[in-house]
């Protein structure tokens, strides 16, 4: 996207520096946000919808980019947070991570295993808090666990938690509900995206 608007990225990409612009990379979707709304010497940012769609208006994006407000998970919730943002561009739909299954299990039961996530209604792949915290045996109040599931604004800096038995809590939620079959051409985009920049997908791997 840089590249198309005319800025000069020098060798960004493989982790290095660019004359027309300062690179901060290797930043997790959020801080990349934060900073970006925290900083007023950084001038634009690179994050998922999830992070970024809560700080944008709706309208914005209807006008200005019509195919993201189609297809969006997270349009709903398009300016809920702030409308601080303003959306520069939006790359192409990419597939989300795959899953994937060990390549020494049993053929009849990796396919058991494929049937059974794709077929599976979203409410079994959705999470109980509290049978959750017990199952990991971890000291979480019951009062926290309510909010989590109930409040749309929930921020667990707000509660006296254990930061390690959150951070484990967390590590095991999913962050999906619907899975759909794919194979590999379903990520061609992403070795187009390769491509533009210059680096052999099988690179990636």
């Amino acid at each position: 996207m840089l590249q198309d608007n005319g800025l000069d990225l020098g060798n960004a990409v493989d982790g290095g520096s660019a004359e027309d612009f300062e690179w901060i990379g290797d930043q997790a979707h959020d801080i990349a946000l934060g900073q970006l709304m925290d900083d007023d010497s950084i001038a634009a940012a690179g994050a998922g919808e999830f992070v970024t769609i809560p700080n944008i208006s709706p309208d914005e994006i209807a006008d200005n980019f019509p195919e993201v407000a189609d297809i969006s998970a997270e349009f709903d919730g398009a300016g809920s947070d702030s409308t601080d943002l303003r959306l520069l561009e939006a790359s192409p739909p990419l597939p989300r991570a795959p899953i994937v299954a060990n390549g020494e299990w049993d053929d009849d039961l990796r396919a058991e295993i494929d049937e059974f996530l794709i077929n599976a209604d979203e409410d079994v792949l959705g999470h109980d808090a509290h049978q959750l915290a017990e199952d990991l045996a971890l000291d979480i109040d019951d009062e926290v666990l309510d909010a989590f599931e109930e409040d749309d604004d929930f921020d667990i800096d707000d509660w006296d938690v254990d930061a390690d038995d959150w951070q484990e809590f967390d590590d095991h939620l999913l962050w999906f509900t619907g899975i759909q079959e794919a194979d590999a051409s379903d990520y061609d985009p992403i070795a187009d995206f390769a491509a533009d920049l210059g680096i052999d997908y099988d690179d990636l791997a």
